[in-house]
């Protein structure tokens, strides 16, 4: 039997940038975006084949909320499931800008989960 490769996730990893150094992180941080525009065409030519699920990872990808918002609208779009966005949990400096980034991701249509990658160092004292 001939073994077929047929990936079902796209995981955009948006941008470079964060905000913290955790130690089990391997991205090479950057500055550097994903471009909005041609990861939409590339979404697009994912569509009528393996492809059921769109996610999100970085560096920190709440860092480039309209990424996730424009690329979460071609996804509904194309009747494509949404994964995860994968996050620090630290990107925000205030309620305000945690309130707008997370309500304008809703009102693009991703509908997915959080999850949450860091390491939390206890002091034994």
């Amino acid at each position: 039997m001939k073994r077929r490769f047929l990936p079902t996730e796209i995981i955009f990893a948006t941008t470079g940038f964060c905000n913290l150094s955790c130690s089990h992180c391997y991205v090479k941080k950057t500055t550097e975006k994903l471009d909005i525009s041609l990861a939409n065409s590339f979404l697009k030519s994912c569509k009528d084949t393996s492809i059921s699920k769109v996610g999100f990872s970085g560096g920190e990808p709440l860092l480039y909320p309209q990424f996730i918002q424009e690329i979460s609208k071609q996804a509904v779009d194309l009747d494509l499931l949404f994964g995860r966005i994968m996050t620090n949990g630290f990107w925000w400096n205030d309620t305000k800008t945690l309130t707008a980034t997370l309500k304008g991701i809703y009102k693009s249509g991703f509908d997915g989960k959080f999850g949450l990658s860091l390491i939390i160092f206890m002091d034994n004292q």
